[in-house]
């Protein structure tokens, strides 16, 4: 059911990623959006037809399919890339198809790949190594819920374990070291990303600036 992205690296040809899929899903609900080529919504429903089909019991998916065949398990930033692409489609197309697949990967995301302090694991079974783009994911998929609670508490995780005195961000906490290093894609930009994305809809919810506390205020 459905259809797929022909994406491959580095890895065997009899095995493909996952969020790779949904990423390119979501391209064609912004292309189909801007220009209202009903194929583009036709192509990118075929594609999350298959993304879905491939969801696992517990509400995530792996990187790869099949999921011995990937380095990785059900990882938190690539989980949040799919589920981002679900948004998506809610957003442009229809709120109905995919319900229930995203009310699952919510739940899973929110209760496995996140700590009650807004700390990130790393996937479903390991909280280490805690990466900035993470965060930044997991701030993105809020934001669109609507949970800018959520979505502070991870920014303040943020702020207190991975940010640099001048503004920068370091890469990754492990369980005994933080990675000391800062890249401008991996943690400049995405933190620069997703933390416009919260503070746009905070003053959506809050044109006054009365109400709505950030770690900035």
């Amino acid at each position: 059911m459905g259809a797929k992205i022909d994406y491959h690296m580095n890895h065997p040809e009899d095995s493909y990623t996952i969020n790779a899929a949904a990423v390119g899903a979501m391209m064609l609900l912004d292309l189909y959006e801007h220009v209202g080529d009903d194929g583009l919504r036709q192509r990118a429903t075929k594609i999350l037809d298959h993304v879905a089909s491939a969801q696992t019991d517990v509400g995530g998916w792996p990187y790869r399919l099949p999921a011995d065949a990937s380095h990785l398990s059900m990882d938190s930033h690539h989980n949040g890339f799919v589920i981002e692409a679900f948004q998506r489609y809610r957003e442009v197309v229809d709120g109905d198809r995919f319900a229930d697949t995203l009310e699952d990967a919510l739940t899973f995301y929110r209760e496995e790949l996140f700590e009650l302090d807004g700390a990130p694991n790393f996937d479903e079974s390991s909280a280490y190594p805690r990466d900035i783009h993470a965060s930044t994911q997991g701030m993105l998929v809020f934001t669109r819920e609507g949970d800018l609670e959520m979505v502070e508490r991870l920014l303040r995780w943020v702020l207190a374990n991975l940010q640099v005195r001048d503004g920068q961000f370091y890469y990754r906490q492990y369980r005994h070291h933080t990675k000391r290093v800062t890249l401008m894609r991996w943690c400049q930009a995405w933190m620069s990303y997703a933390v416009s994305e919260f503070l746009l809809a905070a003053a959506e919810r809050d044109p006054d600036g009365r109400e709505t506390a950030t770690p900035f205020t």
